[in-house]
């Protein structure tokens, strides 16, 4: 008797086993046709008359940062956009230095000075010209002169409000360019997309292994 109930026992566990392992299989295939789904987002030409931004939100810890990164370094959006950028948003905010990482990933011509004296030459100019607001101002012309025209990808990744991407102000004239938001917030997923339900992926789940999944995508 005992040795049924062993029997029964084993071939539940075969049963159960078989079950979780077809559902992560089906899974791990809705997952790759979501990142798939997202690079022929970004790779589509665009009807729009300004740049498109795709946002993914999901609470914090379930592996956005993960996720976009592994669209960010797909080798067919590498040779698709010569410029690229990839910025977290630290916290607190601070605008200066998200531009000055921007520009310094997008303008191959960017060189920091070697020479000190020049280092300490431009700190005083910056004093006599206003300080801060004229190193931003300096930064915003240039980021926008950079976006203007051809192909570009930026990450954005871990925006906490509205304020910061309106603050940050992308120039949006440019069609070609492409922006991925991450986000814990929808409302900020909504306003960054410019409301397009179709550019925002939420819903992100975790598969038990540790493996990132989308299990779907939201329509607001």
């Amino acid at each position: 008797m005992i040795a049924a109930t062993d029997r029964s026992n084993s071939t539940d566990e075969r049963i159960v086993t078989r079950t979780e392992t077809m559902e992560y299989e089906s899974q791990f295939i809705s997952r790759q046709n979501e990142i798939q789904d997202i690079i022929h987002k970004l790779n589509s030409n665009s009807n729009s008359r300004e740049h498109e931004v795709v946002t993914i939100c999901g609470k914090d810890g379930l592996g956005k940062t993960s996720l976009v990164k592994s669209i960010y370094q797909n080798e067919e959006l590498r040779t698709s956009f010569e410029r690229r950028a990839y910025v977290t948003i630290k916290h607190p905010f601070n605008l200066e230095d998200i531009l000055d990482s921007l520009v310094k990933q997008l303008d191959d011509k960017e060189e920091e000075p070697d020479d000190k004296e020049e280092v300490s030459a431009r700190k005083e100019k910056d004093k006599e010209r206003g300080g801060d607001r004229t190193k931003l101002r300096v930064k915003r012309r240039r980021l926008d002169d950079l976006l203007k025209e051809g192909k570009y990808l930026i990450v954005l990744d871990d925006l906490s409000s509205i304020k910061e991407w309106d603050s940050i102000n992308l120039p949006k004239t440019n069609t070609e360019g492409r922006i991925i938001v991450t986000t814990s917030t929808e409302n900020i997923a909504k306003h960054s997309s410019n409301k397009k339900d179709e550019n925002i992926y939420t819903n992100l789940n975790v598969w038990t292994n540790g493996t990132l999944l989308i299990s779907s995508r939201k329509r607001y």
